[in-house]
């Protein structure tokens, strides 16, 4: 719903029973920026009291998800805690947040870099790669994803093509991984070499 109360929002979960709500996104919400609601208060004030409601959600065991446009001058970069737009109340009252990051600017496929700037509990700075196909999300190893982001054509790939892609891309770790363990185990093994200061 376009511009619905938050109030609504939160009244009308608490009365079911969901275990998670998606809001897509938060600009869309009164009192956010459209001025329909508290038209004389700052930003920082309404984003401040909308995020508040969010945690009556949280505190009865709701999972609450809210989507959030970035600032536009970090389109192309990866997307850090400050990139947030709108509001630096959203970045403070989060308990998790996570930033999707098209660094590829120059490959026309949805290949992306997700990153977790803030989390309360948990390890910030960890980044996953992935790929869109027909608004699904799949993991890939970064160097899969490396491969994929120096593409320069559209291609239309299926969730089998990754697959394979993954599936290659592991053999072969796998098989250098070998060698450098035999490697690491023939230097262990090796006889000393002579030591000039032992000699009469």
């Amino acid at each position: 719903m376009i511009y619905s109360s938050i109030l609504l929002i939160v009244d009308y979960a608490l009365e079911r029973d969901f275990k998670a709500i998606f809001i897509d996104y938060d600009a869309n919400l009164k009192g956010a920026s459209d001025g329909t609601e508290d038209a004389g208060s700052s930003m920082y004030s309404n984003y401040g009291q909308i995020y508040a409601d969010f945690t009556r959600l949280s505190m009865k065991g709701r999972l609450v998800i809210v989507a959030a446009q970035p600032k536009t001058y970090s389109w192309g970069q990866l997307i850090g805690l400050a990139d947030i737009g709108e509001s630096k109340r959203k970045q403070e009252t989060a308990d998790f947040i996570v930033t999707i990051s098209k660094l590829a600017t120059e490959c026309p496929n949805s290949v992306f870099v997700a990153y977790i700037p803030k989390a309360r509990r948990g390890k910030v700075g960890t980044k996953k790669y992935l790929i869109r196909i027909e608004g699904v999300f799949y993991e890939i190893p970064h160097g899969v994803y490396q491969q994929l982001a120096q593409i320069k054509e559209e291609v239309r790939y299926t969730p089998q093509d990754i697959e394979r892609m993954v599936m290659e891309y592991n053999k072969q770790q796998s098989g250098i991984n070998q060698k450098v363990k035999q490697m690491m185990n023939g230097g262990n093994n090796a006889k000393p070499g002579p030591n000039p200061f032992t000699q009469p």
